[in-house]
């Protein structure tokens, strides 16, 4: 798939995203022994730098900090089951 496919088709857009997102997010709930807030930050900190920590200041603290404030709001609109038994 070239850029411009991806550009042009948001539906396999957004289906590659949550691939990489998935595979990211179950390495940092087993880094963080199944800490799924942990495990958000960290994913999250690792979408922006690369790296699933030093996200503490700055632009990439405050995209951080945007993220877990929606993931808290979809997770209490959701069942109480925990992100690992998702997968």
């Amino acid at each position: 798939m070239t850029p411009a496919q991806f550009e042009a088709d948001p539906a396999t857009a957004r289906s590659v995203v949550a691939c990489i997102i998935r595979r990211e997010l179950e390495i940092e709930l087993t880094d963080s022994g199944n800490n799924e807030m942990i495990a958000v930050r960290r994913t999250a900190c690792w979408w922006m730098t690369g790296q699933p920590s030093g996200c503490n200041s700055g632009a990439t603290a405050d995209y951080v900090q945007r993220v877990m404030g929606f993931y808290q709001q979809y997770r209490s609109s959701q069942a109480v089951v925990p992100l690992a038994w998702k997968f």
